[in-house]
């Protein structure tokens, strides 16, 4: 499965891993595959430096493992529970 654009697939592949972990299910062998690790360079998806030092660090491991570093828990979470603080 790929969208044959780079970002599009580090997330797809950050939001399944990531998913899979915080339910405590086996991450999806799809997610691990070679198209969802194409970027090799950090996308920070701020233009404020001082915010980049906080994403780099509070991006979740699935997310920062393919360079895509934004505040995925609150996107993820939000998407999915009411109450995305947790």
């Amino acid at each position: 499965m790929s969208t044959g654009d780079a970002l599009h697939d580090a997330w797809l592949g950050a939001l399944g891993e990531h998913l899979a972990r915080r339910w405590g299910l086996q991450v999806p062998a799809w997610a691990e595959r070679p198209q969802h690790f194409r970027m090799t360079a950090p996308q920070f998806f701020s233009p404020s430096a001082a915010l980049r030092g906080y994403l780099y660090f509070e991006s979740p491991l699935a997310f920062r493992r393919r360079h895509d570093l934004h505040d995925a828990r609150a996107a993820a979470a939000g998407a999915i529970s009411s109450d995305w603080r947790t």
